[in-house]
């Protein structure tokens, strides 16, 4: 048997709620892939060493996504 709880929140609400969420889930994401690629970074600081092309691009897409 289903149990509905009432919460007083409207679809609107619930929506505007889940899209902070998914936000926030992304913002996640793409803080954790800069954690860690961060090595790379340093690596290039440190050693002189090219950061790989695709790594840059998922590290630029990333801090967008951080971003916003």
């Amino acid at each position: 048997m289903a149990v509905i709880k009432m919460t007083g929140k409207t679809q609107a609400d619930l929506d505007a709620e889940a899209t902070t969420a998914a936000a926030e889930r992304e913002k996640a994401e793409a803080n954790a892939l800069l954690r860690s690629t961060d090595w790379y970074v340093i690596r290039n600081i440190e050693e002189g060493v090219d950061i790989p092309d695709n790594i840059r691009l998922e590290r630029r897409a990333a801090r967008l996504k951080a971003m916003t």
